[in-house]
């Protein structure tokens, strides 16, 4: 048998090699999946190519497996029984009993106002979820999320392409406090105005209001 690169392979192939060998013959196994006979023994073909095995051969009115088939069929029935219970996790995540590590990419000023009652929610509904907040660079957060480094970011609204999931997560006034009688105060305030002021803490990322939003990967 030649070196094989599971890449390139079609793992629905070995769904059929199972259902044949179970069933001991093609039309049976279609039956079983569902299938047409062509197809069913197309899949067949490939597989006794890729094998470089007849794996089944007319015995009276069945296939009966060739010893490389005897040999293997305990492990390909084993895999397709961890894919199967691997795609029920996924599909069944229960946070009261998952114990999984989530990274989130967050900025320290919002840290203080969302961590608290977060770590209060997760600590009552799902005690076995750890959180990991790091800091990102928000030009980066695509790229660290489709990385799979972050598994959330948190940030003012971004330009990103639709393979990223976003939410408006709150939105939040700012206010400029002046002594009485400050020159700004006479006319509306405006942002090059309020730039053009001496200030205790300078900021050029603030603007009339602070909008933020979560973002998260999706498949398309």
């Amino acid at each position: 048998m030649h070196q094989m690169n599971l890449s390139r392979v079609d793992l629905n192939l070995f769904v059929v090699m199972e259902a044949i060998y179970a069933e001991g013959g093609i039309t049976a196994a279609s039956r079983r999946l569902n299938l047409s006979q062509p197809a069913v023994s197309h899949a067949l073909g490939r597989l006794r190519e890729m094998f470089d095995d007849p794996l089944f051969q007319r015995s009276g009115r069945t296939m009966a497996p060739t010893p490389l088939a005897r040999r293997i069929i305990e492990q390909v029935r084993s895999s397709l029984q961890g894919l199967e219970e691997t795609l029920g996790r996924a599909d069944g995540f229960d946070p009261a009993t998952a114990t999984k590590r989530f990274t989130i990419a967050m900025r320290e000023a919002m840290q203080a106002a969302i961590l608290p009652p977060l770590m209060v929610e997760l600590g009552a509904s799902a005690p076995g979820i750890d959180l990991l907040v790091v800091r990102v660079d928000r030009r980066d957060i695509e790229r660290e999320l489709a990385s799979g480094r972050i598994d959330l970011g948190m940030d003012v609204p971004l330009p990103l392409t639709d393979s990223i999931h976003r939410t408006r997560l709150g939105r939040e006034w700012l206010s400029v406090v002046v002594r009485q009688g400050h020159p700004l105060t006479r006319e509306p305030l405006t942002l090059p105005r309020y730039l053009a002021q001496q200030h205790v803490e300078r900021n050029y990322s603030f603007s009339a209001t602070s909008c933020a939003e979560i973002y998260c990967k999706i498949d398309i």
